[in-house]
């Protein structure tokens, strides 16, 4: 085989062009496995931000909760402490109308009064004839009358705001014969 005069030149050119683009590609590698390890740590981050970002929320929404159930607590709250702040004008107008049977105008007093505050979920304990309930009673003595452990007398009114005892029931309950 005879060799071309311009072949020993264009071989050396070959093996530049070819180290050439060996380093170019090694050099682009570099750069993309640089940009390939920049993305992976910034995807990193932005999931750990966005996990702590998640986390902040689900904070603000447990925050949230709990003002707005402190809220409605300090607004049943109130509203039983301005009740209970009532409870002596109800007592004065039931010993008003007892001293004074005729007397119409305090007992409809009385009773507009309690309907007000029923609408608010006030409620009188039930005490004649029910057994002693110590939640809902307190006992200011004793009779030998009727069967042990039932109300025989009520002395003050009890009342409920809701289900939540504001005064419990002055009662005489029998302790049995």
């Amino acid at each position: 085989m005879t060799q071309h005069p311009k072949q020993p030149l264009i071989d050396p050119v070959r093996n530049e062009i070819g180290q050439s683009r060996s380093r170019k590609a090694a050099l682009l590698k570099e750069q993309v496995d640089h940009l390939k390890s920049e993305y992976n740590s910034l995807k990193h981050k932005s999931n750990k931000d966005k996990e702590a970002l998640m986390h902040q929320i689900a904070d603000l929404e447990n925050l949230l909760k709990a003002k707005e159930r402190e809220f409605n607590l300090r607004t049943k709250n109130a509203e039983k402490d301005l009740i209970r702040d009532l409870l002596p004008l109800i007592d004065s107008l039931e010993a008003g109308k007892k001293a004074n049977d005729k007397d119409s105008n305090l007992t409809a007093f009385r009773d507009m009064i309690l309907n007000i505050l029923k609408k608010h979920g006030l409620n009188k304990i039930e005490t004649i004839g029910k057994r002693f309930d110590p939640f809902k009673h307190e006992v200011v003595g004793v009779t030998d009358k009727g069967d042990e452990g039932i109300v025989q007398e009520e002395i003050q009114d009890g009342y409920m705001v809701n289900e939540d005892v504001i005064r419990t029931a002055k009662v005489i309950v029998s302790k049995g014969e």
